[in-house]
């Protein structure tokens, strides 16, 4: 899980995000705000939301893989901060992100904030819940779309679990925990076999990177091979062996030889 980057989107579009979100934030009512944002939502449809669907195509991972987990197919638009509990969020661009089933179904309508105590608070809304303004707080989930994921979290290259980074706060590692345990990054098995698996395919593209540049092949042909590393699945495995290269012998071993490698 990493940082998505900024892509800007089309003017016309970010137009009609704002004026359905318009119509929602004119309600005085913050359970009419909940209710018309399920409306617009489940009524969206057009080329402006085309173009909002195409530039998060754009932002995936890999091909068109999943923002979370980064292993299956991202078909799902996602609401980082869930639109029933934050109707002001609804058509907000920086709210969106693609996302595969497996992750979006579990987290669904869950969110949590941190609250001044440092303790997590479920915000979910059970069926008959009064609907009334969450608790406020410290997003307790990391959002990729503003936040660098691996400044809260470190990818253990020996288990291929995430885990929170060493030596960062309380509230730090609360939102590493938090967002680790509610798209089970760790306990779904396969995706942690297809870390292992990226690993080694990270690996041997290293050494046949720096096999190739000892036999002095064309400098085009060594900048396309390198540009591939960016388009390859599992890209956390890839930043996590860049950030933790000395402490892997043989990975410090093929940078040496290759540098470059770490700006691919």
């Amino acid at each position: 899980m990493i940082e998505i980057p900024q892509t800007q989107l089309a003017q016309a579009a970010l137009t009609y995000l704002a004026n359905k979100q318009a119509e929602i934030n004119a309600l005085p009512d913050y359970a009419q705000q909940v209710i018309k944002g399920k409306s617009l939502w489940s009524n969206k449809g057009g080329a402006n939301f085309e173009t909002v669907k195409s530039t998060l195509t754009l932002m995936c991972v890999g091909s068109k893989r999943c923002n979370y987990c980064e292993d299956s197919a991202a078909d799902e638009v996602e609401h980082v901060k869930p639109k029933d509990l934050y109707p002001e969020d609804t058509f907000v661009w920086g709210n969106y992100l693609y996302a595969c089933g497996p992750c979006n179904g579990p987290k669904n309508n869950y969110f949590a904030v941190i609250d001044q105590n440092n303790q997590i608070l479920e915000l979910a809304r059970k069926k008959n819940d009064p609907v009334v303004r969450p608790q406020t707080g410290t997003d307790a989930f990391i959002n990729p779309r503003n936040e660098n994921p691996l400044e809260y979290m470190v990818l253990d290259l020996a288990t291929m679990y995430f885990v929170p980074f060493p030596g960062i706060g309380i509230v730090q590692k609360k939102k590493a925990e938090y967002t680790i345990e509610k798209l089970r990054l760790n306990t779904r098995d396969y995706l942690v076999k297809a870390r292992a698996e990226a690993y080694e395919a990270y690996l041997n593209a290293m050494k046949a990177f720096v096999l190739d540049k000892s036999l002095n092949k064309a400098q085009e042909e060594l900048e396309s091979s390198l540009s591939k590393f960016k388009t390859k699945q599992h890209p956390t495995v890839w930043a996590e062996m860049k950030r933790q290269h000395q402490a892997i012998d043989e990975i410090a071993a093929l940078i040496a030889q290759a540098p470059e490698l770490l700006d691919a």
